[in-house]
């Protein structure tokens, strides 16, 4: 059950578990805000503190968010959200709210700020009287969800640069998760470690979260969760290693998939290269590189006529990024003999492409 502790003469909040929501009165009606994660009886206890009708406002609708909306045939909320309302099986009427618009509960009057990101339909709320931003998820210093559907990091990014031109009208943020209060300054690190995360500055650490690998962007003054993108080479899940820039086999592979073309592809599998099959024919320049960057060794699968598909082995960490090629042929990685750059650059072409390659894997990475 949820606690409710009084913050002022007419402001409440509720702990439920990790999450909290709010109740806000003023002179002629009162408004929740949000209805928790385990409080379908969230309405009841808000009329157990005040005898002024209660309407409910809801900052986004994800089912930690809406658990008590059942006790409510009607609500406020961005009509962007309603996907997602409904998606977590919401019901009830939704009465749409917009930036600009204002709640006005009597002598207290409650400002909208569309912050879309975190969820599509994502609000602030402004409580003038109080110079306070209720900011749901979007805003807070805890870990702020942005994996899974309808999270979007460059509209969250967008939406607290809108909230800096609100600077200066609230003197404390009520988030629904971590701390309470936080003081507004988070807005502008959390667009800092947001635009780093977006442009690859920084990397996660992958945790299992409910059974779901995710990973975690830990700043000093919050964590952002993003979901791990899945990948088709061969070795993806523990390619983890980093080089001096921070930068795993994976993100090589993000790197790579829009430089290999066909004139580093293998001359005798050219006319079988395709923007769809990336990989044909690069593998043993692609290794060659790999290796460069983190040292290891390069071991050969042998194939017919005489060739092998190179791949990576770094002290037990073995990774393929070449191996989409095959189109699910099962290659085994074991047993296979070491190959060395002096032989398979004894091909003038080969060392060429190789070159090729490396140079442009190097532009990429400077911009």
């Amino acid at each position: 059950m949820a606690e409710a502790i009084r913050i002022n003469d007419d402001t409440w909040r509720f702990e439920d578990d990790s999450v909290r929501f709010f109740l806000l009165c003023g002179t002629n009606k009162a408004a929740l805000i949000d209805t928790g994660m385990n409080t379908p009886n969230a309405r009841e206890m808000a009329e157990g503190l005040t005898a002024l009708p209660i309407v409910l406002i809801n900052t986004h609708a994800d089912p930690d968010h809406i658990s008590g909306n059942g006790a409510f045939e009607e609500f406020y909320m961005s009509p962007a959200e309603e996907d997602n309302y409904r998606h977590n099986g919401g019901r009830g009427k939704i009465i749409p709210v917009k930036e600009g618009d204002e709640i006005e509960l009597g002598n207290r009057t409650l400002r909208i700020i569309d912050i879309p990101g975190h969820t599509p339909g994502s609000i602030a709320i402004m409580d003038e009287k109080y110079r306070v931003l209720i900011s749901g998820d979007s805003v807070e210093d805890g870990n702020i969800f942005m994996f899974g559907p309808y999270r979007n990091i460059d509209l969250y990014i967008e939406s607290l640069k809108h909230l800096l031109q609100y600077d200066g009208q609230f003197d404390e943020v009520y988030a629904m998760h971590g701390s309470i209060p936080v003081k507004p300054e988070i807005v502008g690190q959390l667009i800092e470690g947001a635009v780093q995360i977006k442009n690859k500055k920084v990397t996660g650490k992958r945790i299992d979260l409910w059974g779901k690998d995710v990973l975690l962007y830990k700043f000093p003054y919050a964590g952002f969760l993003l979901g791990m993108k899945e990948y088709k080479f061969y070795g993806w899940e523990s390619a983890d290693i980093k080089d001096g820039r921070g930068l795993t086999p994976r993100d090589y592979y993000d790197l790579l998939e829009n430089i290999w073309a066909e004139d580093t592809c293998a001359p005798r599998l050219r006319k079988d290269w395709r923007e769809d099959n990336k990989t044909l024919g690069q593998c043993s320049i692609t290794a060659f590189i790999m290796q460069d960057i983190y040292g290891g060794k390069v071991y050969g699968i042998p194939r017919s006529g005489g060739t092998f598909h190179c791949f990576n082995d770094v002290d037990g960490c073995v990774f393929d990024l070449t191996s989409e090629q095959f189109k699910g042929e099962k290659l085994e990685y074991t047993g296979c003999p070491e190959q060395f750059r002096e032989v398979h650059f004894a091909k003038e072409e080969k060392r060429l492409r190789y070159e090729l390659l490396k140079e442009r894997l190097e532009k990429v990475i400077v911009t």
